[in-house]
């Protein structure tokens, strides 16, 4: 194995090559952060006008929210929060989506950042006997099973949302934490909604999962025709949901170490002592996650990011070498504890 003399992807990394210096087409197509300063300054008017027409039209509709906004506990959806209520002192609702497998580093995160920000949260956490299926169902077909999460806390805050609408006031606005740039993972599958969907009926629970309580059978319907959102502008959210949802990410300058530093003074964010700046720590199952792309791919979601920030002069790559060589890719020690939750003894790893 070699790896990218600038980043640290290795040469087995789906869709990589490698030139004669022995640097990576990802390094040699990657647009610097400092070239974009002038589109962003451009983004964060529209992002200005964005924020301005959901609060009018809140006032217009006699609405109580501006923005819903969905906080893990983790450093990025803290940050969105953060950004929304200090520098545009909107109205937000905060929803936290419990999986099951919701750490407590992330639950005392999640209650720092309502009670720093004095913002109203909701908890959604569904039934466990529907998550374990979900998850079990995922873990069988795919070996993975954070698109699990991923699907479900789309379609929950969504459903959440358009129910609001309908039985209490509209809220015009939804602003996600996803940040493209660093957690993006080119070459490596991940799954859409829709791919999602289609593993769940194969599973046979697709009709326990239409049917939840929690569920809007409209909202499951819009997202098919959506596929992947994370990948989906503003307007064809509009189009196809019919609210408006953007990733906060994609209008700003995200600097990993100032929303972290930021979070600790404002928010009393708190971090493991043992964590770096890309651990997934507010879920009990990241490091399962970790393990199993390891396992399948012989990288970890660590080296991907390390390997953008290496791109944006944001992480030494003596710092990321340091990051590879201190990863652990024995079997966690959550594991018998995840596989005796999720009753799945017969999956073969």
């Amino acid at each position: 194995m070699s790896i990218c003399k600038k980043c640290i992807l290795p040469d087995y990394y789906p869709g990589i090559k490698m030139d004669e210096e022995g640097v990576c087409n990802f390094c040699r197509d990657h647009v610097h952060i400092e070239k974009l300063k002038e589109e962003l300054e451009s983004k964060s008017y529209e992002l200005d006008g964005i924020i301005s027409d959901a609060r009018k039209n809140r006032i217009a509709s006699n609405g109580v929210y501006d923005a819903i906004v969905p906080i893990s506990g983790g450093k990025d959806s803290a940050y969105v929060a953060y950004v929304l209520k200090k520098k545009y002192n909107l109205n937000i609702l905060a929803i936290t989506y419990d999986n099951g497998f919701l750490s407590g580093y992330a639950k005392d995160n999640v209650w720092n950042i309502a009670n720093k920000l004095d913002i109203d949260l909701v908890v959604l956490k569904p039934k466990w006997s529907l998550m374990k299926k979900l998850f079990a169902s995922m873990m069988r077909e795919t070996n993975e099973f954070c698109n699990v999460c991923n699907s479900m806390g789309y379609l929950l805050v969504a459903s959440y949302v358009m129910r609001m609408a309908k039985v209490w006031k509209h809220i015009p606005l939804t602003v996600l934490g996803w940040v493209k740039r660093y957690e993006a993972q080119p070459g490596i599958q991940s799954f859409t909604i829709a791919e999602f969907l289609k593993i769940m009926e194969k599973q046979g629970v697709i009709d326990e999962l239409y049917n939840d309580s929690m569920m809007d059978k409209d909202v499951i319907d819009k997202f098919l025709k959506i596929g992947d959102p994370r990948k989906v502008s503003i307007s064809e959210y509009k189009e196809k949901a019919g609210y408006n949802v953007l990733q906060l990410a994609e209008y700003i300058d995200w600097d990993i170490d100032k929303v972290v530093s930021t979070l600790k003074k404002e928010l009393d964010w708190i971090v493991p002592e043992n964590s770096i700046r890309s651990t997934h720590f507010d879920c009990d199952a990241a490091e399962i996650k970790e393990y199993l792309k390891y396992k399948k791919h012989k990288i970890t979601q660590r080296t991907i990011i390390s390997s953008h920030l290496i791109r944006d002069d944001r992480l030494s790559r003596e710092d990321a070498l340091e990051i590879l060589n201190n990863e652990n890719h024995e079997k966690p020690e959550f594991w018998d504890e995840f596989v005796r939750r999720l009753q799945i003894e017969d999956v073969q790893i």
